[in-house]
């Protein structure tokens, strides 16, 4: 399922009945972000498969609770952690093609806290962390509640770093 998806079957609902875990959407190789290919691309669930408690795997391996299968993933790449009923964030797992946040290379074990619409790189692929505000602000845009050039201005300037 998509954003576009996920808000049209969930426009009579309140939004925080609707998004349950965080999710990464997938960028484009390019530092530009338009509102039509963001709210297609497929939504990647940040959770545990087992729906227990405890850091999220994220990597190629089919043991990776979040399986991306691209060279240049590490098979177990990172790992999400949530710190408070909002607050995440993400730590590199030794990878040998960096985890990068806003353009920065952590270190190994090194950890960085996400905030709606961070851009994260493991290797060659770039994604968009969100959660219920990135859905609500979303919302807003395509329910015509919010100026869409905003948002895509917005979206361009965190992609491109």
């Amino acid at each position: 399922m998509n954003l576009l998806q996920l808000i049209e079957a969930t426009r009579d609902l309140d939004p925080a009945q609707v998004v349950g875990c965080p999710f990464l959407v997938p960028l484009g190789e390019k530092g530009e972000a338009h509102l039509k290919d963001f709210v297609t691309q497929p939504l990647i669930g940040v959770r545990r498969r087992d729906q227990a408690t405890g850091d999220v795997t994220f990597g190629r391996s089919h043991q990776a609770d979040v399986i991306v299968p691209v060279m240049g993933i590490s098979q177990l790449h990172a790992f999400f952690r949530q710190v408070s009923a909002t607050r995440w964030q993400v730590i590199d797992n030794a990878s040998t093609n960096g985890t990068f946040v806003s353009g920065w290379r952590l270190g190994a074990g090194e950890r960085a806290d996400l905030g709606e619409g961070t851009v994260l790189r493991f290797g060659p692929k770039r994604f968009c962390f969100g959660s219920l505000g990135l859905y609500k602000l979303v919302r807003q845009v395509v329910l015509g509640k919010r100026n869409r050039h905003v948002f895509v201005a917005g979206c361009a300037r965190r992609a491109a770093s």
